[in-house]
């Protein structure tokens, strides 16, 4: 299940929160697994989401962000297999 570190930016009372993230992986870039933040600062490549929020977690906390294998799964299909059927159905159509 892959996992991203983030810090929440906006909590809604609908139980959803709007979180920070590196775009890349946040904090692989050093060893330092503890205690460091500064890769989550407001600054650079950063990406922000909207998720479910059952922690109940405020503005500023630090979270880890779980995506199903599916939904990874549902995206990677539609990304890369849609344009080639795309592709294969505009020939067909061509070729008639």
């Amino acid at each position: 299940m892959p996992e991203r570190i983030g810090k929440i930016i906006h909590a809604s009372p609908d139980h959803t929160a709007e979180v920070i993230t590196d775009r890349k992986s946040a904090c692989s870039g050093c060893q330092d697994t503890q205690g460091c933040r500064s890769c989550l600062s407001d600054s650079g490549n950063k990406m922000v989401s909207t998720v479910l929020n059952h922690a109940n977690a405020g503005p500023g906390d630090v979270v880890v962000i779980h995506q199903k294998a599916s939904t990874l799964w549902t995206g990677a299909c539609l990304l890369y297999l849609l344009p080639i059927f795309g592709l294969i159905i505009g020939a067909a159509i061509g070729n008639l």
